[in-house]
């Protein structure tokens, strides 16, 4: 690197750090330094082929990267911060008409007017506040890309975070639930979870009648402490320490386990993924109560519930998408923990 750009960088007061030199072993293949790009010139603002990035993004990815590492795999990064005036070249680069040079490479299937409409690229760009990141991974036995299911800045359906063109070994979409919170008969929050949503009691310790609703028709009134409803992802979470089953992560359904409930018969309920589920705050052991109990999503600070609020579960329209990395099976992974046990 340049010494002159190295102590520009190094006397920064902005809280930037040199990638390469936080991250030993990172492998980087600045793509806006070079000219195979989308453009076909070296960008605006790319003095030095280097990432930049914050420190509190980096002490971040510095912990993935150590992940990566002890399974055999580096990190290889392809832009981080990026300059604004970089942002304004791609601007002004989108107004030239006749610059197809790259086409063939980027965007065969798309005219270059779309690629801003389409959101390929932005006016305004999240890498310019330093903490943004494009990346890889490098499997080190073989010296190659992991297959991510397109290249880097192909701007084409098959590189959408929940494209159906990748194939099963590149990508996983998770089921996410959607939980809408009604107080007072108003819907007051709504938010998604990737593992699950959980009803729990609030202070004393005193068990909560909890009526549970499927499609509109009363299940059963659950006398415990509370209930988690979870994906198949999340059935190796809380809800497995709460005895429930262990469920296949593809699997689209609700899991219905209860929280140290007051029953002798009481088990895990495994409803489908198209069911809507209906759960009340009811009564304490004494009787009205406010402040009940609370919702969390995926563990997050809860949302308190009074007796008659009620949270309404069902499958979210979004999906979360997995990048596989490794080849063993999700059966091979769960034969491994249980030996370990």
């Amino acid at each position: 690197m340049d010494q002159d750009y190295k102590s520009k960088v190094t006397m920064d007061p902005s809280g930037f750090v040199v990638l390469a030199e936080y991250i030993p072993g990172i492998v980087q293949e600045i793509r806006y330094y070079s000219t195979y790009n989308f453009v076909g010139d070296r960008i605006d603002g790319y003095e030095e082929p280097v990432a930049l990035l914050t420190k509190e993004a980096a002490r971040a990815l510095k912990s993935v990267a150590n992940e990566m590492n002890v399974k055999g795999y580096r990190l290889k990064v392809f832009d981080a911060y990026r300059p604004a005036c970089a942002v304004k070249h791609f601007v002004l680069w989108g107004i030239e008409d006749l610059d197809l040079r790259m086409k063939p490479y980027f965007y065969p299937d798309l005219e270059k007017q779309e690629l801003f409409k389409r959101g390929y690229i932005a006016a305004q760009s999240s890498h310019s506040r330093g903490s943004a990141i494009d990346l890889t991974l490098l499997d080190m036995t073989t010296g190659k890309e992991l297959d991510m299911g397109s290249p880097f800045d192909l701007f084409n359906e098959i590189s959408h975070p929940d494209s159906k063109m990748v194939t099963k070994e590149q990508f996983e979409n998770r089921m996410l639930l959607h939980g809408t919170v009604i107080k007072n008969g108003e819907v007051v929050a709504e938010e998604h979870a990737l593992n699950d949503i959980v009803i729990s009691r609030t202070g004393l310790l005193r068990a909560y009648s909890l009526p549970l609703y499927v499609n509109g028709s009363l299940l059963n009134t659950f006398t415990a402490d509370g209930i988690i409803a979870s994906t198949a992802t999340g059935s190796t979470g809380y809800s497995l320490s709460a005895g429930g089953p262990v469920v296949s992560p593809e699997a689209e359904i609700i899991l219905i386990t209860p929280l140290a409930s007051h029953s002798l018969i009481s088990r895990s309920i495994i409803l489908s993924g198209t069911d809507e589920i209906r759960i009340e705050a009811g009564r304490g052991r004494t009787g009205y109560e406010e402040n009940v109990c609370s919702v969390l999503f995926d563990g997050n600070p809860g949302i308190l519930l009074s007796t008659g609020d009620s949270v309404v579960i069902r499958k979210s329209d979004r999906v979360a998408g997995f990048v596989k990395i490794s080849r063993m099976s999700f059966l091979d992974v769960l034969r491994k923990k249980m030996a370990e046990i």
